[in-house]
Parts: C-alpha cells; sequence; structure tokens
C-alpha cells in the first residue's frame, strides 16, 4: 500500500492498497479519474508499505516540488538584473563586472571618471539605480543602456572619481517605464574601493630596433609598435634584446615577414649578431612580426630557461606627401598621383598611416553597404550601415597603435582595406 499526500492550493491525501497507486483514484472503467491542479506551488510525499491499509514496515519517502503556471498569464520572472558593469566613462570602456564583495582599485584601470550599467533583459523597461557610500546617487532610467549617472546616445557621462570606501549599489528594474508595472528582483551588491598606487614591473627583456649602418639606437620594439620605415634612413637594421645582469645567453626569435632565430652568448645580444659592438645587418621589410628572447643562467642556451618575452609591431612605409608653395593667404598640401588615384576609388580609407581621424568614403551603386572596423585581433570596434554612398570620419583618439581593419559589404561582396593608426 502506499500512502499520498499532495499540499498546495488543491491540498489531498489518498490511501492506495492495489496498483496503480493514483492520487486521484483510478477503476477499471474510466481509467485514471480527473482531478484540477490549479496555479501554485506544490508539495506530493509518497510512503511504500510493505502490508495493505498502511500496515506493515514503512519504506522511505519520497517528496519532490512543483509548480504549476497558466501559459495564458506572461512570464515575470525575468525582470531581473542580470549584471552590474563599471564603466570608464572617459573612453565609455567595459572595465569589470561589479559583484557583491569585490574590491576596486580605479589606479589599476586609469580611470579617472566612472559610470555603472546595468544589464537586463529584454522585458524591464525601467530601473531605479541607488549607490550610497562616500558617494551617494540616485537614478531612474527608462532608456538603454541604463546607467547610474545618464549617458548620451551610449556616451556615458562622468560620475567623477569613484572615492576610496565603502559602498552598496541597489538596483530595482520595473516592467514598464518610469518605474511602473511590476517590480522585479531587486539586485544589491556591496563592494570596497581602495586607492593604491600600481607599481608596473619592468619585463625582464626588452628590444631596441638598431641602425645597422650607424649602429645607433633607433627606438624601443614594445607590444604593437608601429615601425615607419619612411622615418629612417637606412634598409639595414638589427635588434638588441636588453636583459637582467642574471642572463648569461639569450635566444631570439623573429617570425613574420622575415623568419630568423639566434642564439647568443655574448653582450650585446643581437638578432643578426655583431663584430665587436658592430651590429651585422639585417632586413625588416613591411608587414606583421613576433618577437620573442628568452634568457638562460648558462652559456649557449643550457642552465635555467628565464620567462620569454614576446613582443608584436609592425613595420609599415607611409607615402610622404610633400608640401609645395602656396600663396600667402592659404596653406596648399599636394597629393602625389598615386594617392589622388586612391581617393578616387569606389572604397577607400585615408590618411595611412593615420593618427587622430580616418576618412572612409564608398561611391557605389543603390545597394545597401555596411562597414565594420575591427583590430587586429578581430574585435569589432564600429560598425555603420547606409544606402549606395557612404562618407564618414572616425575619431581614432581613444584606439591605440596597430593594424587595424576596414571591411565593407556590398551587394554580396567583402572588400577589405587595411590601415594603420600611429602615435
Amino acid at each position: 500500500s502506499v500512502k499520498i499526500v499532495l499540499t498546495g492550493p488543491n491540498a489531498i491525501t489518498a490511501t492506495q492498497n492495489v496498483a496503480p497507486y493514483a492520487l486521484f483514484n483510478d477503476n477499471s472503467t474510466e481509467g485514471f479519474l480527473p482531478a484540477s491542479l490549479p496555479v501554485g506551488s506544490y508539495t506530493l510525499t509518497a510512503t511504500p508499505y510493505t502490508e495493505s491499509l498502511l500496515k506493515g514496515t514503512a519504506g522511505t519517502s519520497r517528496t519532490i516540488r512543483f509548480t504549476v503556471v497558466d501559459p495564458q498569464e506572461p512570464p515575470t520572472t525575468n525582470l531581473i538584473v542580470n549584471r552590474l558593469v563599471l564603466i570608464d566613462a572617459d573612453t565609455d570602456k567595459d572595465l569589470l563586472e561589479l559583484t557583491d564583495g569585490d574590491t576596486v582599485n580605479p589606479a589599476s584601470y586609469n580611470m579617472k571618471n566612472f559610470n555603472i550599467r546595468a544589464d537586463v533583459p529584454s522585458v524591464v523597461r525601467s530601473v531605479s539605480m541607488v549607490l550610497s557610500g562616500k558617494l551617494s546617487h540616485t537614478a531612474t532610467e527608462s532608456k538603454l543602456p541604463f546607467a547610474l549617472y545618464g549617458d548620451d546616445s551610449g556616451n556615458y557621462r562622468p560620475g567623477g572619481a569613484l572615492l576610496a570606501g565603502s559602498y552598496t549599489l541597489t538596483v530595482t528594474p520595473y516592467s514598464s517605464t518610469s518605474l511602473g508595472g511590476e517590480k522585479g528582483q531587486v539586485k544589491t551588491i556591496q563592494f570596497t574601493v581602495v586607492d593604491q598606487p600600481v607599481t608596473e614591473t619592468p619585463p625582464a627583456i626588452t628590444f631596441t630596433l638598431i641602425n645597422a649602418d650607424t649602429d645607433q639606437d633607433l627606438l624601443t620594439l614594445s607590444q604593437n609598435k608601429m615601425v615607419d620605415l619612411t622615418a629612417y634612413n637606412t634598409k639595414n637594421f638589427n635588434i638588441r634584446a636588453n636583459t637582467q645582469a642574471s642572463a648569461v645567453s639569450v635566444s631570439i626569435e623573429l617570425k613574420g615577414a622575415v623568419n630568423h632565430s639566434a642564439l647568443e652568448s655574448k653582450l650585446p645580444y643581437a638578432l643578426y649578431g655583431d663584430a665587436s659592438g658592430d651590429y651585422n645587418p639585417g632586413a625588416l621589410p613591411e608587414g606583421q612580426y613576433t618577437l620573442t628572447a628568452t634568457p638562460y643562467t648558462e652559456r649557449y642556451g643550457k642552465g635555467s630557461a628565464g620567462t620569454p618575452v614576446t613582443v608584436a609591431f609592425t613595420v609599415i612605409r607611409s607615402t610622404p606627401q610633400p608640401r609645395v608653395n602656396a600663396p600667402a593667404t592659404e596653406t596648399a598640401v599636394s597629393e602625389s598621383p598615386l594617392v589622388r588615384e586612391e581617393k578616387q576609388q569606389p572604397f577607400n580609407v585615408y590618411p595611412n598611416p593615420a593618427e587622430k581621424d580616418l576618412h572612409v568614403v564608398y561611391r557605389g551603386g543603390e545597394e545597401v553597404i555596411r562597414l565594420s572596423v575591427y583590430d587586429i585581433m578581430g574585435q569589432l570596434l564600429h560598425q555603420v550601415s547606409a544606402q549606395g554612398y557612404l562618407e564618414q570620419s572616425l575619431d581614432l583618439s581613444g584606439y591605440p597603435a596597430g593594424v587595424y581593419m576596414a571591411v565593407l559589404e556590398h551587394g554580396g561582396q567583402r572588400t577589405t582595406k587595411r590601415f594603420y593608426i600611429r602615435r
């Protein structure tokens, strides 16, 4: 026999002595008898016995909990706050997700002005945001993105410096604008802000680009460095690995448009070697490179290996635009025939390399076009659509030096232009 107990909006207890053991009974004519289960939460427990009428030895009870919903009622379980994101209001970039118990050091992100965004499901139409602590601020947001200090079309307004201290942030979602409709699940986190200076540890190895004709240092090859060959009156280069005193030998490997490796056991540690400080010449054509150096505690790459250091850099050769004489009332800049021809192409980006602004032009037909800008890692940075003709100036001030790609999709085709940002 089995004892079955249902609790909830419809509560019932049944004792069944004959299989099938059905909560709402059964018979040989109609089978299982029907009963209603109103909307709500239920608990169902069944206990078996070794004899009929709940006698004998009781077995192990089994309990389950379940919920009955009305499919005609719109679900409200999505009235939640998915996450809270700390924003650098100067660059509009996400810094980190704020969670309960976090410790934040603004100096680690070089952040001077902050904002905080609440990410929510699409059913949320407005939120209340309350920050208390060293700084206090309250906001009602009814337009995405939901930001504590607001925004202007995605340009986050600055909330000032995030001062050291303890904070509590409470965000409440609503199903309608202006905090109307149904109130959702409140999200509250507590976090601490500290003011600690960040000490940058210099790498164990740095790299220097050398003019092999004059043996003069040209520049430090750091991560994402852009090397413009036009700036140097030579075709002969070398690269020196600068190490700590504990390094007795160094392996150096260059990969890219040119591949070369060396194992150096005598100072200076140069990729193409040297003769008593007179650097041997090596080629460095245009292209993308990775350079890796590994120090060792003994000569010829023996002993203990230190931590390898790798940097990526790009070599370009820009086209100078010479100045010509102009009337005293104006300044004229001549363009080479190549530059003029480039600007007349259906799809063009200029200047290349660029520093502050990049001009993008497409002169096509009537089709819909889409322009996407990616960094060298493939991350989408900018996207815009237009009809047949596009002319736009992109602000590059927030992008680091490096290689980027402008991709134009038009008429089922993709055209890619690579451009460089120089700092």
